[in-house]
């Protein structure tokens, strides 16, 4: 006779199943909108597959001392060819000027044997070296094609796709080599098959001749003879302008900040909001609620150990545009310490502290991390619009308020 099952066990195992099923739910569903949502900032906390891996484990190198000493004599030497790769040019460029340099300094000069015997010496390394960068590589014979997987075994796109397209590459001489007669037979037919009108293309030439003028005669200009420090060149000038129109919108933003009539309240709504988990907000349109209130969060150090601050939006035209006008407030790019999340658009990274977003996209969080606890404070603005989004987040807000402590503003405009 087969055992009962106890009523006890069978509610543990229909518990754990539960959980079992909700957490393959929620990871379909993560899996489902990383593939439609296109990222505009990258974000390097990722760990999907390829590229992203890659650079992930790179990452973690940091922090593991062990893999790093496995991996410093690999990268020493990748590190060592190119940065002999680079050394060669500049090494011809250096041996090139200081014999210009030299020839330039003792000219009409008497030198003495040594000094003429170290500029011949330059000058004949130099011409070895010019000559071995001439030689043609290209020739008609077969040869075998450079492996395109790297020391770990995996496939280099640059090299495969180098490897597939390398026979349509021809091995068209420069302007130093040797041409052909095909080469001049091609040349000639382009020359006689181009049109000229005849004397109006003629270019005109400059005289060879200056006018000669007394310069105790000229006009001695007050800025000539001005005081030396005084005067910027364009560069400068530019600089400087640049710097200024900084600081000059810099300062109109500040001073926009603290024109908004919720400036004033500032203090007041900090100290609210730290004794009330959820606070209802009433103000006029332009009053600064959407844009200031976040910043004043973040200032307040609701932003610490990594937690963000969520702001709803109704529309995805508002979501983007209010990111856009909070991040140049903070002086930064969006995408950063500011961004904003919308359908099939992710423009958000692991820096973000300021964070828009429509109602669905705070409804799909809500799937994938029920307790929300990357977030310190929730403000749902446009509340009163009534939206079926809207009034879903009020109920499942209202039931993860009394488990988890997340501060929620709800924002009637």
């Amino acid at each position: 006779m087969e055992d009962v099952e106890d009523e006890d066990v069978r509610r543990e195992r229909e518990r754990l199943e539960d959980l079992k099923d909700r957490d393959a739910f929620a990871e379909r569903v993560r899996d489902r909108d990383r593939e439609k949502t296109k990222k505009v900032v990258e974000d390097r906390s990722s760990k999907d597959k390829g590229a992203a891996a890659e650079a992930a484990q790179r990452r973690l190198l940091a922090d593991d001392a062990e893999a790093r000493l496995l991996a410093m004599p690999s990268l020493r030497q990748h590190s060592r060819q190119e940065y002999l790769t680079k050394r060669e040019i500049q090494q011809i460029e250096l041996l090139r000027k200081e014999i210009a340099d030299d020839e330039a300094l003792f000219s009409g000069m008497k030198i003495s044997k040594r000094e003429r015997r170290d500029l011949d010496h330059k000058k004949e390394l130099l011409k070895l070296v010019e000559e071995r960068l001439k030689i043609n590589d290209k020739w008609d014979g077969y040869q075998l094609p450079e492996d395109y997987l790297t020391e770990q075994g995996k496939i280099d796109k640059k090299k495969k796709e180098n490897a597939l397209y390398q026979r349509y590459e021809e091995a068209k001489p420069k302007d130093d080599q040797f041409v052909t007669d095909v080469d001049q037979w091609e040349a000639s037919q382009t020359r006689h098959s181009t049109f000229k009108s005849g004397a109006l293309d003629k270019v005109e030439v400059q005289d060879d001749y200056e006018y000669v003028f007394d310069e105790s005669q000229t006009i001695k200009f007050v800025m000539d003879s001005s005081m030396p420090g005084t005067r910027m060149t364009a560069a400068e000038k530019l600089l400087q302008d640049q710097i200024d129109s900084a600081e000059k919108r810099a300062k109109t933003i500040e001073e926009t900040r603290k024109n908004l009539p919720i400036y004033t309240y500032k203090e007041a709504l900090i100290e609210a909001i730290k004794e009330h988990q959820v606070l209802i907000v009433v103000a006029e349109t332009g009053s600064g609620k959407t844009t200031q209130l976040p910043q004043y969060l973040h200032e307040a150090g609701y932003t610490a150990n990594g937690q963000k601050i969520g702001c709803t939006q109704p529309r995805r035209v508002a979501a983007m545009s209010v990111a856009a006008r909070v991040a140049e407030e903070m002086g930064t790019k969006v995408g950063y310490e500011v961004g904003y999340s919308i359908r099939f658009e992710d423009c958000t990274s692991d820096k973000t502290v300021l964070k828009y977003m429509t109602d669905g996209m705070l409804l799909r969080e809500f799937l994938t991390e029920p307790d929300l606890a990357g977030y310190s404070a929730l403000i749902i603005d446009e509340a009163h619009e009534r939206t079926l989004s809207t009034d879903i987040l009020f109920a499942l807000v209202k039931v993860r308020r009394r488990t988890h402590a997340i501060t929620c503003c709800r924002w009637l405009t």
